[in-house]
This record gives structure tokens, sequence and C-alpha cells, in this order.
């Protein structure tokens, strides 16, 4: 029902949308699709309002998806262990609060999971 004016009539004033969480875009929407590049492009896919047409996110490839996975399991499984020296949990510990880790620390977990993996394994 929509509030009344003020001689107690019914307003015929459209009423806004609820809004919704605004994404980093500034997009309201909620419907999404997704616009796969080139296969030689530097990203996989991009996210796209449906309704207002922006660019939303990246959407990562799969094979890095899967990777992450696996990096942040073996960094699970590494801050559980009590064989790691005070550097190695550290380096585990701050790795594990990051979203993303460089080529270097990844290569440094996969180090560290290779010198322990032995004590890990369940």
């Amino acid at each position: 029902m929509k509030p009344p004016n003020d001689d107690g009539a019914l307003s015929h004033a459209p009423i806004a949308e609820p809004q919704l969480p605004r994404r980093y875009s500034g997009c309201p929407h909620v419907a999404t699709h997704v616009e796969f590049c080139a296969p030689n492009f530097v990203h996989y896919a991009r996210i796209i309002c449906d309704r207002c047409g922006r660019f939303l996110d990246w959407l990562p490839r799969p094979s890095n998806a899967v990777r992450r996975r696996m990096i942040a399991h073996r960094l699970a499984l590494l801050g559980r262990s009590s064989e790691l020296n005070p550097w190695e949990h550290r380096f585990v510990k701050d790795g594990s609060e990051k979203r993303k880790l460089s080529p270097r620390q990844q290569a440094k977990v996969d180090e560290i999971w290779n010198a322990h993996q032995q004590e890990l394994e369940l």
C-alpha cells in the first residue's frame, strides 16, 4: 500500500526499489552473467550485470582456483603441525591470513610441505 498524501488520499508516486548491498562497482543489481575472454587473454572471464551491463569482477581460471584451494589446505595442515620451526610456523600463519600468495611464497609453502609431508599424512 502506498503512503497517504497530506489530504489523506493515497499517493501515486512510485516507491523506490529496496537498495541491495552495493558491490565495489556500484551496481545494485543481483542478476549476472559470465563472458569468457579469448584463450590468449590475460583474464579467464568477466562477471557482468544483466540489467545495466556493468563489469563486476574477474572470474579466476579453474586451474588457479584449484591451486589456491590446494595451497590453503596445505597451509591448514601445516598450521596444526608441531614439527615446524618458529620461522616456518610464522610463515604458515601469515600465509594463511593472505588472500593470495606470490609465486615465491607458493614455492616456499611447497618446500615446507615437502619437508614435513611424512609427518602430516593421515
